[in-house]
């Protein structure tokens, strides 16, 4: 008799839990909130590029592409990479300069057209003259916080112009100045910024 009660309530749970739906339960665990796509996390990527160029006796190429993530709808961080040759031409003395750079930004935009950014840098500065082997090389660091205009390129992109002022103060700042009095200085930026999935 033990073995004919024992049997019925086995058999009793084998058929309770046969039907259960594990993707029934799945469905109504997981708040549609969260059930986000993978083409949905891709809409908050952003990739840019700082460009700079002037030629002739004094040259000057800056390069600082970046790549990004929106955290919220208005806040963006990421990664940014820099390059920057000099180059001066004294009436055939020459000096130069190779800088190669990066770091860390948080980018937010309180309305449209308004970028509060900071960005913390590394850089590694090679100076040399009339292309001879006696080069020098130094590190720098920077730690900029700024603020700037950002204008729509359509719904995909944005261009923006940056003005920030260097926290630690390195002397050997390699960014580009747009401002110097009494070892206050102020760097500019412009920046093309756009949203390839969005």
């Amino acid at each position: 008799m033990k073995i004919f009660i024992a049997t019925i309530f086995m058999l009793m749970t084998i058929t309770s839990f046969g039907q259960y739906d594990m993707e029934e339960n799945e469905k109504d665990t997981i708040p549609k909130a969260q059930k986000t796509s993978t083409f949905e996390l891709q809409k908050n990527i952003s990739v840019g590029s700082s460009l700079n160029l002037l030629l002739g006796n004094y040259t000057f190429v800056y390069l600082a592409p970046q790549i990004g993530y929106d955290i919220k709808p208005k806040i963006n961080i990421g990664l940014q990479g820099m390059y920057q040759y000099t180059r001066i031409n004294y009436s055939g003395y020459v000096e130069y300069a190779n800088v190669f750079g990066g770091g860390i930004y948080a980018r937010y935009r309180p309305i449209e057209k308004l970028i509060l950014e900071t960005s913390v840098n590394l850089y590694r500065i090679k100076y040399g003259a009339n292309n001879t082997t006696n080069t020098f090389k130094l590190n720098a660091n920077s730690w900029l916080a700024g603020i700037g205009y950002a204008r729509p390129l359509g719904e995909k992109a944005f261009a923006n112009f940056l003005i920030s002022y260097d926290i630690l103060g390195h002397e050997n700042n390699p960014e580009p100045i747009i401002f110097s009095i009494n070892k206050f200085n102020l760097y500019y930026k412009f920046c093309f910024i756009l949203y390839p999935f969005n």
